[in-house]
Parts: structure tokens; sequence; C-alpha cells
């Protein structure tokens, strides 16, 4: 086989007798815009990375501040309660001191106020409880997110691995072995295609897809090509 693409026989399609010269010609990729493709995968996979974590970063920031401030809130309410409470028992106490005369019915309705204090305090705490508990909730889901944050698949690996097993097929997938071992080239294809379609991104998955059927066509029609 003549290394001169001046000697090499027209190509031929499948089923026809026309020179393949006077066909369109259709392009497939090359390594360059097999990697461009691949690098802007691994553009979009850090882009997607990065905004995750920024979504969950102000996720976190705004439950807390939005828990920080309904216990600013429950801790100003109860601290009024409690204050009016406390003035409203002083004023008894000062109405005591100055007339024992219905000193029984003062008494009586001292006792029902106090209850009453006593049970919006047996409130607040329920309501203290009750926060409590749910930044215990939130604590346990930021735990979570950050979980699920350290075990979500670098995207930044994925492609730089995909990048160092293209290298390896570099010197296999040249033009060189495109010309004089198309079946080792072919065979190059199948196996980054299958790397592609190990992928876990629905992009890369798609460009593997589509290199395993330019792979299997061009395997196809190998024997009417004329190399």
């Amino acid at each position: 086989m003549s290394k001169d693409p001046a000697n090499k026989p027209p190509l031929r399609l499948v089923g026809d007798g026309e020179n393949a010269s006077d066909m369109p010609f259709q392009s497939h990729p090359t390594y360059v815009e097999m990697q461009q493709r691949l690098d802007e995968a691994e553009r979009r996979a850090k882009s997607f990375e990065e905004a995750h974590i920024e979504t969950l970063a102000l996720l976190r920031k705004e439950k807390l501040n939005n828990l920080l401030l309904i216990h600013a809130n429950i801790e100003r309410e109860a601290r009024r309660m409690l204050i009016e409470q406390s003035l409203l028992i002083a004023q008894l106490d000062e109405e005591l001191e100055a007339s024992r005369t219905d000193y029984t019915s003062l008494d009586v309705e001292y006792q029902k106020l106090l209850q009453t204090y006593e049970v919006d305090v047996d409130t607040a705490r329920s309501i203290i409880e009750m926060l409590n508990e749910e930044l215990a909730k939130a604590d346990k889901e930021a735990i979570d997110a950050r979980y699920e944050l350290m075990n979500l698949p670098s995207a930044m690996s994925v492609a730089q691995l995909l990048h160092d097993d293209l290298a390896q097929f570099e010197s296999r997938l040249s033009v060189e072995t495109f010309i004089h071992a198309p079946d080792v080239f072919i065979v190059e294809l199948g196996r980054i295609s299958d790397l592609l379609l190990e992928n876990e991104h629905a992009d890369i998955r798609k460009f593997g897809f589509q290199l395993q059927t330019f792979s299997y066509e061009f395997a196809k029609n190998l024997p009417n090509r004329g190399y």
C-alpha cells in the first residue's frame, strides 16, 4: 500500500458505483474536535459543580439566618412576656402592701396571675424546645448536605481521567493509523466510545454514543472504502 495520498484509489460509497469524490463529503469528528468537546464537557461539569456548591452554601446560609431570626423573635417575645408578668406581679405586691383590707381576694387574683405566668413560661419553654429541635434538624440537614457534597462525583476528576485516557490513544488515532491500519483505528475508537458511555454525565454519554455509531458505520463500510 502506497503512503502517497495521490496514489490512493477514489473513495466509494456502499452500493454505489460512482466515485466518492463525486459525492458530498461528510466529515467526522477529528481528535481535536473530540478534545474540544471533552473540554467543553469538562467546563460545563465544573460550572455545574460550582453552582451546586454555591447553591448548597446559600441554602445553608438562608436556613441558618431564618432559624436565628426565629430564635431571636421567640427570645424577644419570651422576655417581653416575662417582663410584663414581672411588672404585674410587682404592682400587685405594692397593692398588697398598701392595703390589706381585701387581702383574700387580692391573694386569689395573685395566684391566678401567678398561674398564668407559669403557663406562659411553660409555653415559652415549649417554643424554645421546638426551636432547639428545629436547630438539631437543621444541623442534621447541613451534615447530610456536606456528606452529599463530599460524595458528589468530581467532574474535574472525570474530565482529567478522560483526558489522560485519550492521551494514551493519541498515537493510535493518527492519520497514519487511519490510512494504513483502519482496523486498529476502529478498535481505538470503540475503546474511547466505551469509556465515554460509562460516564455519568449525559452530554459525555451522548457524545460517546455518537462516536460508537460512527465507529460502527466506519467498520461496516471499511471493505468498500478502498484503503
